[in-house]
C-alpha cells in the first residue's frame, strides 16, 4: 500500500509491514496496472501532478499549473483526473489528461475526482448547498448530486462493483468548526439514500474499500467492508 507521512509518500507491504520511502508528495493513487503512482507535490514551489514508478527512480511532472491536486487513475490506466485552478479560475475544476500529461481538458467545476470502476463516470465534490458528492460522465455531462443538501462531505470512493460510494460527512457543523465530528457514510449512486457506518466522537475520515482477498472472508453484497482513518487527538482532549 502507498500512504503519506510528513509530506512524503511511503510504500508498505501489508503482510510484513516492511516499508520504504518513495518520494516527496501527497495524495498518491496507484495505477490499476500496478506500474505507476500518481501524486501531488509542491517540490517546484507550487502544487502540481507528478508520476513515478514504484521504485521512485523515474519522476515525471505532468502539470504546470498552480493548485493542481487530487489525482485519480482511470480503470484502464490510460487517463488521470485531477482538480486544478487554471486561467485565473476562482474555484477549482475537474480536469482529465492522458497518463503522460497530454490532452488536458476541463470537465466541470469541482474537486476530488474519483473514477467509477467501469470508467464511465466520475464522482467528485462540489460546494453548493453545503458540499456534496456529484456524479458526471467522463465528458463532463449529466452531472447530478447523490448526497443530501446542506451537509458537508469529502473524500468519496467507489466500491469495486460500482454499487456504492463511501464518503465522510459532517451533518451538524461545517468544516473548520472546532466541534467537527465527521463520520463515514455509504450511499448508492442510484437511489441516493445514505447509510451511516460510524458513530462516535472521533473524526473518521478517508474511507477506502478493502480489496477482495484481503480478509479471510471477502466482502459481499451483505457484508460491505471499508477501512478509514481516525484523526489522532492529544492526551489532554
Amino acid at each position: 500500500m502507498a500512504y503519506v507521512s510528513n509530506q512524503s509518500i511511503y510504500l508498505m507491504n501489508s503482510r510484513t509491514k516492511e516499508r520504504h520511502w518513495l518520494t516527496e508528495g501527497n495524495a498518491p493513487d496507484w495505477s490499476p496496472d500496478g506500474e505507476s503512482i500518481v501524486f501531488a507535490s509542491k517540490r517546484a514551489g507550487k502544487s502540481n501532478i507528478y508520476k513515478t514508478d514504484t521504485n521512485g527512480e523515474e519522476v515525471q511532472q505532468l502539470t504546470n499549473e498552480a493548485s493542481s491536486g487530487s489525482p485519480s487513475w482511470s480503470p484502464d490506466s490510460q487517463w488521470i483526473a485531477f482538480s486544478s485552478r487554471q486561467d485565473g479560475e476562482l474555484f477549482s475544476s475537474i480536469y482529465v489528461m492522458t497518463a503522460d500529461g497530454r490532452r488536458q481538458r476541463r470537465l466541470a467545476r469541482g474537486t476530488d475526482p474519483v473514477w467509477s470502476p467501469d470508467g464511465k463516470q466520475i464522482a467528485y465534490i462540489l460546494n453548493i448547498a453545503g458540499s456534496g458528492v456529484y456524479i458526471m460522465n467522463t465528458e463532463g455531462q449529466n452531472s447530478r448530486r447523490v448526497t443530501p443538501e446542506n451537509i458537508w462531505v469529502d473524500n468519496p470512493v467507489w466500491s469495486s462493483d460500482g454499487q456504492w460510494i463511501a464518503y465522510e460527512a459532517e451533518i451538524e457543523n461545517p468544516w473548520g468548526n472546532p466541534n467537527r465530528d465527521s463520520n463515514i457514510y455509504l450511499i448508492s449512486p442510484i437511489d441516493g439514500k445514505p447509510r451511516r457506518l460510524t458513530d462516535h466522537p472521533a473524526m473518521d475520515t478517508y474511507p477506502a474499500w478493502v480489496p477482495a482477498g484481503f480478509l479471510s472472508v471477502s466482502p459481499d453484497a451483505n457484508t460491505q467492508t471499508t477501512l478509514w482513518g481516525k484523526l489522532k487527538q492529544s492526551a489532554r482532549d
